[in-house]
């Protein structure tokens, strides 16, 4: 399996399916190595590129990523499998472990790459024991590339069926292209943590709910299995067509 990273922050307890067909789930990062590559890219893109620059840690009067993960815990701590995370591994004591926070809760998409990355990594060290340097490029047709492009128009459908924009919905999808991965300019990692704390500080509805998970889960999780259901009535469809023929 490989993974996109989404807009949402919130730690789940088990893996969430988007599609059952495709087999693409959300998730949060899970294991050692998921999590420090996910922190790494988190502190990177705060570091030095983001526009958002609140820091890590800082004074209680002063807006902080800390701070600003607090208020989500103050409001959101009813959810045992949340105030269970929070408890065992908020613990801000350096920005590092911060930043290893985030990574623990952000929400990931997972798809299937048919076991490509295994290949590419086992490759890489086969060719780093021989002293040599390369890179990799990937074909259009590469599982990685094709089912990560699949995963992130399929985002599309779902966004167009769950968003709360009305009639200023203007395309915005809640999985992140791979590109956006080498986006200087890209702002998600915080922007999105802020909006979700900004929920926490409102009573109303507003036209950005969609783009807040624990507000947006339940249609998320409605319309996801409508679409995987029609899918798999097309898939059967074209199957009985092909036998037929």
């Amino acid at each position: 399996m490989n993974f996109l990273f989404t807009n949402y922050y919130y730690p789940l307890e088990t893996k969430m399916t988007l599609s059952s067909v495709k087999k693409f789930y959300l998730d949060n990062p899970r294991t050692e190595e998921e999590i420090n590559f996910v922190k790494e890219k988190i502190k990177d893109f705060h570091i030095n590129r983001s526009g958002f620059r609140f820091p890590p840690r800082a004074n209680k009067k002063y807006i902080s990523i800390t701070s600003m993960l607090r208020d989500i815990y103050n409001h959101y701590k009813t959810d045992i499998y949340l105030k269970e995370q929070f408890e065992k591994h908020f613990s801000p004591t350096s920005n590092d472990k911060v930043y290893e926070f985030m990574a623990r809760i952000i929400i990931i998409a997972r798809f299937d790459d048919e076991g490509e990355s295994e290949k590419i990594q086992e490759t890489f060290a086969e060719i780093e024991e021989s002293g040599l340097k390369s890179f990799v490029l990937l074909e259009d047709e590469n599982p990685i590339e094709r089912n990560s492009r699949e995963l992130h128009e399929f985002s599309y459908l779902i966004s167009l069926a769950i968003h709360t924009e009305e009639n200023e919905y203007n395309g915005n999808g809640f999985i992140n292209p791979r590109e956006e991965l080498f986006d200087i300019k890209s702002t998600r990692f915080i922007k999105n943590l802020m909006m979700m704390e900004f929920s926490c500080k409102r009573s109303k509805k507003d036209k950005s709910d969609w783009e807040i998970f624990p507000f947006t889960k339940k249609t998320l999780l409605e319309k996801t299995s409508l679409i995987d259901k029609f899918i798999t009535k097309m898939v059967m469809k074209n199957l009985n067509m092909l036998a037929i023929y």
